[in-house]
């Protein structure tokens, strides 16, 4: 759907800009109650350059000072085009901490689940480039338990049905730390992801 609300933009405007804020996620709890008890404040740094309907955040980055990190940039083409803006998004680093984790999942669900807890930091890299309805995604991520790789393609027909393939994968896994079992130690895999998402059921 296209954003309706956003302004007009004629194909022969350039802009152009910085931005620095201080936020906090419990400014949006009229829009999300449960987000009311992070104040927690977190610094937001842009810049920002485009023309029309394409947009281009140079750089962006957030961060709290204790738990969360995040720096990369963003291009947007046609950007309210619905389904057919084109994305491509680059993550240097996303980093949260063992506190960060309970601070922002804990907040949420009340209780950390211990699978997320055993995870004790996650740091993650990596992009996203393609139509939102044609979308690649690659990542690499890494946490207490070992390091996990994805490289997954996701594609939206007309009715919203999603269709998932790709590859995950990881030379180093402890899987017995992981999921708390000492059955299994460290493992490698290569696997090979096929599924489809049907009017917003969980994928097959």
């Amino acid at each position: 759907d296209s954003l309706q609300h956003l302004p007009i933009m004629k194909p022969d405007v350039s802009y152009k800009g910085n931005l620095k804020a201080s936020i906090s996620l419990a400014d949006f709890t009229s829009f999300f109650p449960q987000l009311k008890s992070y104040e927690q404040p977190i610094l937001l740094n842009s810049s920002f350059k485009g023309k029309g309907k394409d947009l281009n955040l140079h750089t962006l980055s957030l961060n709290d000072n204790k738990h969360i990190k995040l720096q990369g940039d963003v291009s947007l083409k046609n950007w309210d085009a619905g389904r057919n803006t084109y994305v491509s998004t680059h993550l240097n680093e996303l980093s949260i901490n063992e506190t960060g984790l309970s601070y922002y999942i804990g907040g949420i669900t009340s209780s950390i689940p211990p699978i997320i807890q055993r995870l004790k930091h996650i740091k993650f890299k990596g992009y996203a480039d393609g139509f939102l309805h044609d979308l690649r995604i690659h990542g690499e991520t890494h946490s207490e338990v070992g390091f996990l790789s994805t490289d997954v393609r996701i594609t939206t027909d007309e009715k919203n049905n999603r269709t998932y393939t790709g590859t995950i994968l990881s030379d180093n896994l402890n899987l017995g730390k992981f999921l708390n079992n000492d059955k299994f130690g460290s493992t490698q895999f290569n696997v090979q992801v096929r599924g489809l998402d049907i009017n917003g059921r969980y994928p097959e």
